[in-house]
C-alpha cells in the first residue's frame, strides 16, 4: 500500500535520498520500495516488499552509414585515390514519397545531397556520414568529377537499424561490389579516356598526292611522246 503526499524512493540502493536505477537488461536486480516521512532519515524505513524489475534493451531505430568517392584503381602505395566534386543525392525508397528517384521509376524521398571532397584536416578520410533509418536507399550521382566517367545508374542498398548492418544489392558496372568496407560504401569513378577530335587533315593530302603523280605521268609521258619524235624527224633526214 502507498499512502498519499508520502515520497517513496524505488531503486537498489539510495545513496543521499536518492535512488539508482538500472541502467540496461543486464543492471536488472530486485528493487525495495523505501517511504520518507517528514524529518527522517530516507533510509530509515525500509519496506518488505521485493520486486524484480527487467530493462529491456531498445532496440535501435537508425544507423550511421559513410560514403567515400574514390577514383577506379589505386595510388602508389595501393590505397584509393580520393575524389572531389562529384555532386551526390541521397533517397530512401517510398510509395507516397514527393519525387521519382532519377534513373529509376520508384518513388522516394530526398534524404540528402552533398559534393565529395579530398581528404583535410577536418575529415581525413574524406567521408561523408548519414544517420539513416532502416529500409532502401537510392544514391544517384547527378555531375562526376572532372576527368572521370559518372555512375550510368544509382547504387541501390539496404539498411538494417536493428542488426546494424548496410548491404549493397546493386551497383552499376560493378556487380561484384557488395561488401560496405569498414562500414563505409565506396563510390567508384573510371578514369574518362580522351577520345582524338573528330575531323582531322580527311582526304586532301592523299587527294593532293594523287594530283601531283599524275601531273608526273603526264609530263612524262609528253616527253616521251617529244623525244620519240625528234628521233624519227633525226632518222628519215
Amino acid at each position: 500500500m502507498l499512502f498519499w503526499k508520502t515520497t517513496y524512493y524505488f531503486g537498489k540502493s539510495i545513496t543521499n535520498g536518492t535512488a539508482n536505477a538500472p541502467t540496461d537488461e543486464s543492471d536488472a536486480a530486485t528493487f525495495t520500495f523505501y517511504k520518507q516521512t517528514d524529518g527522517e532519515d530516507p533510509c530509515a524505513n525500509w519496506g518488505d516488499a521485493h520486486y524484480v524489475v527487467t530493462n529491456a534493451l531498445k532496440k535501435p531505430t537508425d544507423l550511421e552509414v559513410k560514403f567515400a568517392k574514390y577514383s577506379d584503381g589505386t595510388d602508389t602505395e595501393g590505397n584509393p585515390t580520393l575524389l572531389a566534386g562529384a555532386e551526390l543525392e541521397l533517397y530512401m525508397a517510398d510509395p507516397s514519397g514527393d519525387v521519382t528517384i532519377p534513373g529509376t521509376d520508384v518513388k522516394g524521398t530526398l534524404i540528402n545531397s552533398w559534393t565529395s571532397e579530398v581528404a583535410s584536416p577536418e575529415n581525413p578520410e574524406g567521408i561523408h556520414a548519414e544517420i539513416l533509418l532502416s529500409g532502401t536507399y537510392y544514391l544517384v550521382e547527378t555531375k562526376a568529377p572532372d576527368g572521370h566517367a559518372g555512375l550510368t545508374g544509382p547504387i541501390i542498398f539496404q539498411v538494417d537499424a536493428e542488426t546494424g548492418t548496410a548491404t549493397i544489392t546493386d551497383y552499376p558496372n560493378r556487380p561484384e561490389q557488395e561488401a560496405v568496407v569498414d562500414g563505409v560504401i565506396p563510390i567508384y569513378n573510371s578514369v574518362m579516356v580522351t577520345l582524338p577530335e573528330t575531323g582531322g587533315p580527311g582526304t586532301f593530302l592523299y587527294t593532293a598526292g594523287g594530283l601531283l603523280l599524275l601531273l608526273c605521268a603526264g609530263f612524262l609521258l609528253v616527253y616521251n611522246q617529244l623525244k620519240c619524235r625528234k628521233e624519227e624527224t633525226g632518222i628519215s633526214s
